[in-house]
């Protein structure tokens, strides 16, 4: 944390920790990005 706020980086590597842990590849098409994103929309969705 910088005075408070939160490094972007971390933000990032949080998220890219995720959608690795995901999608299980480190490679993906482009369909089974799509169906990925949706899940996690969904995901966050409910949480709301």
């Amino acid at each position: 944390m910088d005075h408070g706020i939160p490094r972007t980086q971390n933000i990032v590597e949080a998220w890219h920790r995720r959608w690795s842990t995901l999608v299980g590849k480190p490679h993906v098409g482009v369909y089974t990005m799509i169906e990925e994103l949706q899940k996690e929309q969904q995901r966050v969705d409910l949480e709301i």
